[in-house]
């Protein structure tokens, strides 16, 4: 449509009226050309731009925080950023499913009781094609009581396959710290995590990538120590169907230490 300025100026010869109507049609379409890019301009808007140099905007910020958790914005690196961007997951959408635990004891939890001892555990994922990427999330909404050696980790059950390191990370305060005391056992796995003592709310949080090539249920537990032992304890367990959470089946020394936690799962088709 930018030549039509031209055309009507041949139809019309070489008058004045011909001229005229060249003039008028090349503003207007200057005008549209600028509505069209300031549309574009105002749709790429940078939202939020973190001390990692990686911007957003608010439709990627508010997904991050879906697939993760509001604040995770602080920590994103330009390469997941540029990871969600080619695998086009910012176009997708996030489902989730959220077990909520009183306390650092397994109880359920209860409005009479102290909810600031909670923590909830949260399994995100989103998928592009075949293609998953999911999201295990614990977040404490206190300090807990003991500060030990906790174990996250998940399970995949039918025709899933892991297709990445599982990644996991303990984030508090503005604070990262990666974790890789990790157990493969079958097709499950399980990461190690040492908490901080802090009374800032931690978040740990293990992301993967997984393959689906046909119906599978993939399950995700956290478990918390419910006294103090080593690292060499915390990794005393293997992965299976049924385990605590899901997940866990402890042996040796690391048995009855954890808090057994209900797990979180979704099932996954293609």
């Amino acid at each position: 449509w930018l030549s039509l300025p031209f055309l009507v100026f041949l139809s019309y010869g070489g008058n004045r009226k011909g001229v005229w109507c060249k003039i008028k049609l090349v503003r207007l379409s200057l005008c549209l050309l600028s509505i069209v890019f300031f549309i574009n301009v105002r749709a790429d808007e940078v939202y939020y731009t973190n001390s990692h140099g990686v911007s957003l905007t608010e439709e990627q910020y508010n997904f991050l925080t879906e697939l993760h958790f509001d604040g995770y914005q602080d920590y994103i690196t330009e390469a997941t950023h540029n990871k969600y961007l080619s695998m086009g997951l910012y176009d997708e959408k996030v489902t989730k499913k959220v077990i909520e635990d009183f306390d650092d004891t397994g109880n359920s939890i209860n409005a009479q009781l102290h909810e600031t001892t909670a923590k909830k555990l949260v399994l995100s994922r989103v998928c592009s094609g075949n293609l998953c990427t999911l999201v295990t999330t614990l977040q404490w909404k206190g300090a807990p009581r003991v500060i030990s050696y906790d174990v996250i980790g998940s399970y995949l059950y039918g025709n899933l396959t892991r297709i990445t390191t599982p990644i996991t990370h303990l984030y508090w305060s503005g604070q990262a710290i990666e974790f890789t005391d990790r157990v493969y056992s079958g097709n499950g796995y399980g990461c190690t995590v040492l908490l901080q003592n802090s009374s800032v709310q931690m978040v740990i949080s293990q992301d993967v990538d997984v393959r689906v090539d046909g119906p599978g249920t993939f399950y995700s537990s956290y478990q918390h120590a419910t006294k103090r032992i080593t690292l060499e304890t915390s990794k005393k367990y293997t992965t299976g169907f049924g385990g605590d959470g899901g997940v866990f089946f402890f042996y040796g020394s690391a048995v009855g230490v954890y808090d057994q936690m209900a797990g979180v799962d979704v099932h996954l088709s293609w």
